[in-house]
């Protein structure tokens, strides 16, 4: 049996990717990743910069 060692940040480059293919920054979306331990914290925050009305 073999082990895989691998840890939840191994795993940050595939789902940033897939994050950025859907939510592109050309259409203002921005991917911030986030890294803490100890309380809960989404890996990744996808938020959408909003433009004002002038």
């Amino acid at each position: 049996m073999s082990v895989n060692n691998f840890t939840e940040r191994d795993m940050y480059q595939p789902a940033s990717k897939t994050l950025r293919t859907r939510y592109p920054a050309s259409e203002g979306w921005n991917i911030i990743a986030q890294d803490r331990h100890g309380t809960y914290i989404p890996d990744f925050v996808v938020i959408k910069k909003l433009f004002s009305e002038t």
